[in-house]
């Protein structure tokens, strides 16, 4: 656990000083990802959210992000949402 919150602080300040790095925001939202996974804490998903929204402004098609926000959304029990995001991608549209 200790691992992910340094993970977790380490993209976040790359991530804050540089707002358009999708890469990190990416990085970040796994990171929170899997702190959420080891503590059971809720708003860390939430955090992971913010992520992947921040990394999607800064390049909308990038596949690994629109991943995660499909992870995000199935632990935060959005299935409506989830399901409608599946099917994009599915269709072949980011």
């Amino acid at each position: 656990m200790g691992l992910a919150r340094a993970d977790t602080a380490f993209w976040g300040d790359r991530f804050r000083a540089n707002p358009r790095d999708f890469i990190s925001a990416t990085r970040l939202a796994a990171s929170e990802i899997e702190l959420a996974r080891a503590t059971g804490d809720v708003s860390a998903y939430l955090a992971a959210e913010a992520a992947v929204d921040g990394a999607v402004t800064a390049y909308p098609d990038y596949p690994i992000a629109l991943d995660y926000r499909g992870v995000v959304l199935v632990a935060l029990h959005r299935f409506e949402a989830a399901r409608v995001r599946a099917t994009t991608i599915l269709m072949g549209s980011p």
